[in-house]
C-alpha cells in the first residue's frame, strides 16, 4: 500500500541508540506522526511504502535578532545537503499543472536509513523546470508570503504529491493497491486515480448526459475501494478550502463539474473542500481520537455521500526514539526519580549551549509544540501574568517554551516574541527556538509537567504529551483529542468542556479550574509527597508504554483499514 503525506519527519537511531541527521521536511505533529507511522509499518512487517515531498529549504529555522533595543523572531531558509541520505531512483515523472507539465524527480530513503519502510520524496527544484516550476517544492506547503507561497503555489505542491505519488509508484513497479491519504493536501491522490479510470476529457464531453453521470459514477465506484484518509484536524490549515475556479484551472484533468460535484460542502460562494473529496474518493476515513471522530463528524455533516468515518486513536514512537533505555527500565518510582534527575542534567548540558541553565532542584514545566492560536501558547501571559511573575520570581517553577509559528500568523509571531521578551526579565522563563523532534526528546527528558492547553474540540489527539508520559512527565492539560481517553488518574486536568466566548479567562484563572490553580495543584503535589508524585508520572509511563504507542495504532489501521 502507498502511504502519502505531505510531511515526514525522518530522524531516527542508529544501533548504539544515538540520533541520526535529521530531515527538515517536517512543521509538526503530523510530520512527526507520519515519521512514527514509517517506523512503525517496519517493526510490524506492513507491506507499505510512504511518499512524500522534498522540502530542500524546509519549514524555516527560527532565528532571534535584536532591533531598536527589542528582541524579534526572525525566519531563515537554508538549503539542506540530504546527498548522503538519498537514493537516485532515476525516474522523473511529469505532473501537469495549469495544462503545463512539471517534472518531478524521485529519489528514496532506503528503509535501512531510519529503521522505516521505504520512504519517496518528490522534487521539483530541478532542472528540468523553470524557476517558477523548481519553487513548487522548496518549500514546506509552499513557504510563507515572504518567500512566495500563496495557495496556488500549494495547490501545486498538493498536486504533486497527489498525482506524483501515483505515478511514481507506477514507474518504480511498486505494484500498490491501496493508497492511504494523509490529510487532506493530498485530495489529488484520489482525483488521479479517478481520472486514470475515465475516459479522455473529449471523450466524455460527447457522451449523453445520463451516459456521462454513469460513466463518472461507476468509475468512482472502482476508485473507492483503493483509497483511504485520514482527517488529522478541524483546523483550516488541515482542511484546505480553495476557490473553485483556480482550483480547476490547476488541474485540468477532470471535467469541471466533476470536480465541483467531488469539492462541494454546500457552502457559498462554491469552493472546492479537499475533505470532501477525500472523503467523497475513499473507502473509509478515521479520525485520530474518538473526541476528534466527533468533531470531524459534525465538521464534515453536510457530505452524506462521504464514506464512514470511524477512529483509529494516534501513537507515539516511544521505544523507537523518544523513550530512552533508562526510563524504559525505569519500574519503580524510585528509579524513575533517578532517570528523571539524569534527564534534567542532560536537558541543562544542551541549555547551556544555549546560553541558559536550569536548577536541576527546582520543577520544570514545559510548553512545547506548534505555535497555534487554538492551543494557546501565551494564556498565561495573557490572562495570568501576575501569577506567573510571582511564581517565576519566588523560583516556585521553572517554564520552558519552544514552538513555532507559521510566519505569516502575525498574532502567534507576537505571541512568542512576547514571551521571548519576558523570558530575559525573569531567568526562570526559558525559551528555546528551532523546536525540532531532537529538542523535544531532551526537554521532554527534564521536565515533570507538560502544559497542553487547546480550546476544547480544536486538539485533534495531540502526540506530545503521549511521548512526555513515557519520559515520566506528567500531563498538566484540557481534556480534549486523547487525553479523552487517558486514565484520569495520570494527569492533572483544567479547562471547561463548554466552550463558551469568555473560554480563555475561564481556562486560565477559574478557581477550581484554572490553568493556574491546577499548577498549583501539582506543584503542592510535587513538594509536599513527591513520592505519590512519581507514583503518579511512572503510572503514566506504564500507560504510555501499553496504550500510547505507535505500534498500537499501526495494527489498528491494519486491522480496522488496511484490509483489502
Amino acid at each position: 500500500m502507498g502511504y502519502v503525506t505531505h510531511e515526514i519527519a525522518m530522524m531516527g537511531l542508529d544501533g548504539t541508540g544515538l540520533e541520526l541527521p535529521q530531515m527538515y521536511i517536517y512543521s509538526g505533529g503530523l510530520g512527526t506522526l507520519a515519521g512514527a507511522i514509517a517506523r512503525a509499518g517496519r517493526n510490524l512487517n506492513v507491506p507499505m511504502v510512504v511518499f512524500s515531498v522534498l522540502a530542500r529549504y524546509g519549514y524555516y529555522d527560527q532565528t532571534v535578532f535584536e532591533r531598536d533595543g527589542n528582541l524579534h523572531m526572525g525566519v531563515e531558509f537554508v538549503r539542506r545537503d540530504y546527498s548522503k541520505i538519498l537514493e537516485d531512483t532515476g525516474v522523473v515523472v511529469p505532473v501537469e499543472i495549469c495544462g503545463k507539465t512539471n517534472f518531478v524527480k524521485v529519489w528514496k530513503v532506503p528503509g535501512k536509513v531510519y529503521g522505516t519502510v521505504d520512504v519517496y520524496l518528490l522534487d521539483s527544484d530541478i532542472e528540468l523546470n523553470d524557476e517558477l516550476g523548481r519553487m513548487n517544492t522548496r518549500y514546506l506547503y509552499s513557504g510563507p508570503t515572504c518567500v512566495g507561497g500563496n495557495f496556488e503555489r500549494q495547490i501545486a505542491q498538493d498536486m504533486i504529491i497527489g498525482v506524483g505519488a501515483v505515478k511514481a509508484a507506477e514507474a518504480l513497479g511498486l505494484g500498490i493497491e491501496l493508497w492511504h491519504m494523509n490529510e487532506s493536501h493530498t485530495a489529488p491522490t484520489g482525483l488521479y486515480l479517478l481520472e486514470k479510470e475515465l475516459p479522455s476529457l473529449s471523450v466524455l464531453d460527447k457522451m449523453p448526459r445520463d451516459k456521462r453521470e454513469q460513466t463518472v459514477n461507476e468509475a468512482i465506484a472502482r476508485v473507492k475501494p483503493r483509497a483511504l484518509y485520514t482527517n488529522h484536524t478541524p483546523d483550516p490549515a488541515g482542511n484546505a478550502r480553495y476557490g473553485l475556479d483556480m482550483f480547476t484551472k490547476m488541474y485540468r484533468g477532470l471535467p469541471y463539474d466533476v470536480i465541483a460535484k467531488l469539492g462541494d460542502d454546500f457552502r457559498s460562494p462554491p469552493g472546492f473542500n479537499m475533505g470532501a473529496a477525500c472523503l467523497r474518493l475513499s473507502r473509509l476515513a478515521n479520525a485520530v481520537s474518538k473526541k476528534h471522530l466527533e468533531v470531524t463528524q459534525s465538521m464534515f455533516a453536510s457530505i452524506s455521500d462521504g464514506c464512514p468515518i470511524i477512529s483509529i486513536t494516534n501513537g507515539s514512537l516511544l521505544k523507537d526514539f523518544f523513550q530512552t533505555p533508562v526510563f524504559n527500565k525505569a519500574r519503580t518510582w524510585e528509579e524513575l526519580k533517578n532517570a528523571k534527575l539524569g534527564g534534567k542534567k542532560i536537558l541543562n548540558d544542551f541549555l547551556r549551549t544555549q546560553g541558559k541553565e536550569i536548577d536541576i532542584n527546582l520543577p520544570v514545566i514545559s510548553w512545547c509544540r506548534r505555535f497555534a492560536q487554538y492551543k494557546r501558547p501565551d494564556m498565561l501571559l495573557k490572562y495570568s501574568k501576575d501569577w506567573l511573575v510571582e511564581n517565576l520570581s519566588n523560583k516556585r517553577f521553572q517554564l520552558i517554551i519552544s514552538g513555532k509559528p507559521h510566519p505569516d500568523d502575525h498574532d502567534m509571531v507576537n505571541a512568542w516574541t512576547n514571551l521571548l521578551r519576558l523570558s530575559k526579565e525573569y531567568p526562570n522563563i526559558i525559551m528555546i527556538p528551532n523546536y525540532d523532534m531532537k529538542i523535544s526528546k531532551i526537554i521532554k527528558m527534564g521536565s515533570d509537567g507538560w502544559i497542553n492547553s487547546p480550546r476544547v474540540g480544536w486538539e485533534a489527539c495531540g502526540t506530545s504529551g503521549q511521548s512526555a508520559m513515557a519520559l515520566g512527565v506528567i500531563n498538566i492539560s484540557t481534556i480534549d483529542g486523547w487525553m479523552c481517553e487517558a486514565g484520569i488518574n495520570n494527569f492533572f486536568a483544567f479547562g471547561t468542556q463548554y466552550p463558551t466566548p469568555n473560554m480563555d479567562v475561564y481556562d486560565a484563572n477559574d478557581e477550581k479550574n484554572g490553568l493556574t490553580v491546577t499548577i498549583g495543584n501539582a506543584l503542592e503535589l510535587y513538594y509536599n509527597n513527591p513520592e505519590e508524585w512519581y507514583r503518579m508520572a511512572l503510572r503514566g509511563k506504564f500507560e504510555a508504554e501499553q496504550k500510547w504507542n505507535a505500534e498500537r495504532m499501526m495494527q489498528e489501521y491494519v486491522d480496522k483499514m488496511y484490509t483489502l
